[in-house]
């Protein structure tokens, strides 16, 4: 009798962390539709950056706590890590036998969390040959310019382009360099109008024209 509620009650517990798992994974699908959510690929690895405080608020909404869902967001990623690189059968037959819901886990992760851009964002960091962005920065200055008794101001950006290398070491080593250079309004704005193009013509050739 007593082994039969011990059963029960490891089955309860198992569906109530299946349970835990999708309200988390909806935790990050909301910060991902607010815009706030990065994410981010290292050597055999995958990350994600959000908002400290909505994240917070979205728990706190939810009744979840903290510890837990930092220890499901490391199973979040190591599961779309697998999926993202063709590996989902694999990870099925590894982790059937000591997790009942892991096929649903699969089936909540590519509904709701992994979409196109973030399976681009995979392949790029799998086929890049030359440099890509791994961090962007930036802050605000003035610069001051004294011509006779005037006085003038001149606001001025500062940008923090941290780039990612191909690695070729064995064991591999993730190589960045940073790149720091000064900008005012007027450079930013002909930036701007480049990248639209840039990314304007990516749209087209890609069949995602708006």
């Amino acid at each position: 009798m007593e082994k039969r509620k011990s059963v029960k009650g490891e089955i309860m517990q198992t569906q109530i962390n299946f349970e835990n798992f999708s309200l988390n994974v909806d935790v990050i699908s909301r910060l991902k539709a607010k815009g706030v959510l990065r994410v981010n690929f290292g050597i055999g690895s995958m990350g994600i950056e959000g908002d400290e405080e909505l994240t917070s608020q979205l728990l706190k909404e939810a009744r979840l706590s903290e510890d837990a869902f930092h220890k499901n967001v490391e199973e979040i990623l190591m599961i779309s890590y697998n999926i993202l690189g063709n590996h989902k059968k694999t990870l099925i037959l590894n982790l059937k036998e000591t997790d009942d819901f892991i096929e649903n886990k699969i089936e909540l992760i590519e509904e709701k969390f992994l979409d196109d851009s973030i399976k681009a964002k995979f392949l790029l960091n799998s086929l890049y040959k030359t440099n890509i962005l791994d961090k962007f920065d930036w802050e605000i200055i003035t610069k001051y310019h004294q011509e006779g008794k005037q006085l003038e101001e001149l606001p001025v950006a500062i940008l923090r382009f941290r780039i990612k290398h191909p690695f070729s070491d064995s064991p591999p080593v993730e190589k960045t360099k940073t790149f720091v250079f000064e900008t005012i309004s007027e450079e930013i704005d002909d930036l701007i109008s480049e990248l639209e193009n840039v990314r304007n013509q990516l749209m087209r050739v890609s069949g995602r024209v708006k």
